[in-house]
C-alpha cells in the first residue's frame, strides 16, 4: 500500500503474510487472526 507520493503507508512492524507450502496447517496462538472471506469470489 503506497501513497500518492509513492511511499509505504504500512508500519514497519507489520510483515506480509506470504503464501507458503505448509502441509495445510494454520498458524495459531493469541496473536493470530483470520478472516472468513465471504465475498463469494476466489
Amino acid at each position: 500500500m503506497a501513497g500518492q507520493d509513492g511511499a509505504s503507508r504500512v508500519p514497519a512492524w507489520v510483515e506480509p503474510m506470504l503464501a507458503k507450502a505448509d502441509g495445510g496447517r494454520l498458524r495459531s496462538g493469541p496473536e493470530w487472526a483470520y478472516e472468513y472471506k465471504l465475498d463469494e469470489t476466489s
